[in-house]
């Protein structure tokens, strides 16, 4: 069985513009997860064929050509050292042989520090703090949520399930405060019901607005 990559009909190609307002290592990450995605995934038959699709879809999101190359050049030298490292071979003092496993230690003792972006002062900051023991992230400032608000109907008061609702007496102090999983208006529905039940059913507000009316 062979597996290639495959897209949707309503698939467009659009991937992160170049020239949007977005560190440099944020767009070099787009073009390493293609190229992961078009080697690791899928069978090595279709290879030369989803590189090219790789970069047809980066120059259509207005990447360099030299850019392009040049990254995707650099992540698969990065892929095939990494795939040779996996395969080493290690031979212990005893004559025992085994597979390198070793993983990359993460320096946690590192602080981190996330900053604006804003291209031209970013960068600098970057060149001064990348010498101290500091892990430098980033944050955009214009997002599109700013923008884009979710367009959704606010459910009305009444059609709320799962609440807890306090009814007040129009002509005393008295509240009452009930919890119901259904509808809030189905609810106060059949407290104005239960007046009309025997009177040994009435519930706590039944009851009062009989003694109240008494």
């Amino acid at each position: 069985m062979t597996i290639d990559w495959c897209h949707k009909n309503t698939f467009s190609g659009r991937y992160l513009s170049f020239h949007s307002n977005h560190p440099k290592c944020i767009k070099r990450g787009i073009v390493y997860g293609l190229v992961d995605r078009a080697i690791l995934l899928f069978h090595p038959f279709f290879f030369n064929k989803n590189i090219c699709l790789c970069i047809d879809m980066l120059i259509e999101n207005g990447y360099p050509l030299d850019d392009i190359f040049n990254t995707i050049n650099r992540r698969l030298k990065s892929l095939i050292e990494r795939y040779k490292a996996s395969k080493k071979i290690i031979v212990s003092d005893n004559g025992r042989v085994s597979l390198n496993n070793n993983k990359r230690i993460e320096n946690n003792d590192k602080n981190h520090l996330v900053i604006p972006f804003i291209k031209g002062i970013f960068e600098r900051v970057m060149d001064v703090i990348n010498k101290s023991d500091t892990l430098i992230g980033h944050r955009t400032l214009n997002r599109l949520d700013k923008f884009i608000k979710v367009q959704k109907d606010i459910t009305n008061k009444n059609c709320k399930s799962h609440v807890v609702y306090k009814i007040k007496c129009k002509d005393c102090d008295s509240t009452y405060v009930g919890q119901t999983k259904r509808q809030l208006q189905i609810r106060i529905k059949k407290h104005r019901n239960n007046i009309r039940m025997d009177s040994s059913k009435h519930s706590v507000i039944s009851q009062h607005i009989i003694e109240y009316d008494e």
